[in-house]
């Protein structure tokens, strides 16, 4: 789908490279205006932002150009999740990532309190890179570190403190069960995502239609759905916004009527 550029949002925890290239952008502006259709950016919706997590360089170019609407592609999630998405794209397509992209992806994960714990193997694969480089990078760390980054589940970010010898001063509570059921609803999610985009598939199949017609059903089939889980969300940040305020409502309340007994004792 297409979305007016200005709405994406730009964070430095989600650029997964060190520098933009101006050269590569002016090419691929260039290349823009001579009608080369590019693949569209990826970006991160958590209900109220969109963070671009894949294109920088396609991004840029398309602002050189003078392009107002983008076309995008659009995964719900937080902005923790958008870091953690961006960290193993640019692997296998655009330009190449150069050895400070590698490092800083690695570090990405290295330097959060959570994610620090995960196994070279584990980081290697959602950052695309050998457990090797992984495990050269983390022996090359300095282990006397003053303080880590943590991002919590809100995609605020966080600087823990820890001792001379690496321990951890504090860090958010573990808990095995809550994250079992997260996963297990993540993948149910996903479930229902394939399952639904199955019998969409099977629907247009058995259309008395040209093949030709069939994959344009197909294609407006797929940017309904989209359009539809991105009402979806934004629906859900407004129950979340209307909760909260109805909240701080009630709390307010509370302590109008509370000062109002303290001023009628007074009195």
């Amino acid at each position: 789908m297409t979305m007016d550029i200005n709405k994406i949002k730009l964070n430095k925890q989600t650029q997964s490279r060190v520098t933009i290239d101006k050269d590569v952008v002016a090419d691929y502006a260039e290349a823009m205006a001579e009608g080369t259709i590019f693949p569209p950016v990826e970006v991160f919706y958590d209900g109220m932002d969109y963070y671009l997590v894949d294109g920088y360089h396609r991004y840029f170019a398309s602002k050189k150009f003078g392009v107002n609407d983008i076309e995008v592609k659009i995964h719900n999630g937080s902005l923790r999740d958008a870091v953690l998405y961006a960290v193993g794209v640019n692997n296998n397509h655009g330009l190449r990532r150069t050895a400070e992209d590698r490092r800083k992806a690695v570090m990405t994960l290295l330097d959060d309190l959570e994610w620090a714990e995960w196994s070279d193997r584990v980081i290697a694969k959602h950052s695309n890179m050998s457990s090797m480089t992984v495990g050269r990078i983390r022996k090359s760390l300095n282990l006397e570190q003053a303080e880590k980054k943590y991002i919590n589940r809100q995609g605020n970010e966080k600087i823990i403190k820890i001792d001379k010898i690496g321990r951890k001063a504090e860090e958010p509570a573990h808990n095995p069960q809550e994250e079992h059921i997260q996963e297990l609803a993540h993948t149910n999610v996903e479930l229902a995502a394939e399952l639904t985009a199955l019998k969409d598939r099977l629907s247009v199949k058995s259309l008395d239609a040209t093949p030709e017609e069939k994959e344009q059903y197909q294609s407006t089939v797929e940017e309904l759905r989209a359009q539809v889980k991105s009402l979806e969300a934004e629906n859900a940040a407004l129950k979340s916004s209307r909760d909260q305020l109805l909240a701080k409502n009630s709390d307010m309340l509370k302590q109008i009527d509370y000062w109002k007994k303290r001023a009628e004792k007074a009195a």
